[in-house]
């Protein structure tokens, strides 16, 4: 970074109080690729600072136009100045006027996008990225964590946001600051310091807690309810509002996909239809309603679709047909 271009001089320039040479160098130093990112970050968190700033574009021209006339009253070095360029000001004046009203609302409108940025995986993809705080993420397939994209920042609350099936692993932060994660249902998982997995998908929203301590926040009419939540607990919220508490054996194998692994506990193959849909991006039709309350109790890896497919129809004595992204489960149709 130019050491001539400090944040502060940046607010300056936002606030309009820097000198013509100070605009130049500004101006220079933002067309480099480099720079633009960190001249947008600046302005955002300008704009965010003044919550009460209104862009007045009426107000601003008159102001203008006042200038122009002490202008032109005044020292006749400047009457020339003045004169030879007041048409282009003014036109530069109202573009500019424009382009910080629009500014304004695309700051508004695209906040997300400026703010925050989005780690993403794709069907039967699994990814583990470290967060700027120490904090690891790994995301199971289809799934999506939203995330700030220029860091914490020293005094908040560490907030992202999950669409999908992720395992956390949060680092404790001296001053106390908590994780929360949070989804679109409107769950918010609170954490200090923790390993925990937190499934959000159409279905239902899962929380299963492997070490440390977390508060889960949920909506439940037009109220707030809080569950205090130990290792070893697992909490599933359905999307009628119903709350499910239960004690698991073995947390650690909620995450067991992290290894491409399964694990089935008197699972249907109505519920694993579900899972071939959320983690590959499948449409799945089962022949029968026989076949459907068909279960799985057990543990095996699978490195992709197509191998899951072919050791549940193993496991359970179906068979099935993979037509593009469809798949059917039936007892008579032969694989493909």
């Amino acid at each position: 970074m130019n050491t001539n271009i400090t944040k502060e001089l940046l607010f300056d320039h936002f606030n309009g109080s820097v000198s013509a040479r100070q605009r130049r160098l500004i101006d220079e130093w933002v067309k480099k690729p480099e720079n633009a990112e960190l001249f947008y970050k600046y302005l955002m968190e300008w704009e965010l600072s003044r919550p009460q700033y209104h862009v007045d574009l009426q107000k601003g021209i008159e102001a203008f136009r006042e200038r122009d006339k002490k202008a032109q009253t005044g020292n006749p070095e400047t009457v020339l100045v003045t004169r030879a360029f007041v048409n282009n000001k003014r036109q530069l004046w109202l573009a500019a006027a424009c382009v910080v009203a629009v500014l304004g609302f695309l700051g508004w409108f695209f906040q997300n996008q400026l703010l925050y940025k989005n780690l993403s995986t794709g069907p039967g993809e699994i990814q583990t990225w470290t967060l700027e705080d120490g904090s690891s993420v790994s995301l199971n397939a289809n799934s999506e964590l939203t995330v700030p994209r220029w860091g914490f920042g020293s005094n908040a609350a560490r907030e992202v946001y999950l669409t999908g099936e992720a395992e956390f692993s949060v680092t404790h932060k001296t001053n106390g600051e908590s994780f929360i994660v949070k989804t679109r249902d409107h769950v918010d998982v609170i954490v200090l310091g923790t390993q925990f997995t937190v499934y959000s998908r159409p279905d239902k929203t899962e929380i299963s807690l492997n070490k440390g301590k977390v508060q889960v926040q949920h909506q439940t009419g037009i109220k707030r309810e809080d569950l205090i939540m130990a290792p070893g607990d697992m909490i599933t919220l359905s999307k009628k509002g119903h709350v499910e508490h239960t004690r698991l054996k073995e947390p650690a194998q909620y995450a067991a996909w992290k290894e491409s692994r399964f694990v089935f506990d008197e699972t249907s193959l109505t519920d694993i239809a579900r899972l071939l849909e959320n983690n590959y991006s499948l449409s799945v039709e089962i022949a029968s309603p026989e076949i459907a309350a068909l279960t799985i109790s057990g543990s095996f890896k699978a490195q992709d679709q197509y191998e899951l497919i072919n050791s549940i129809c193993r496991i359970l004595d179906i068979r099935y047909k993979i037509k593009g992204k469809r798949v059917i489960f039936s007892a008579e149709t032969k694989p493909e």
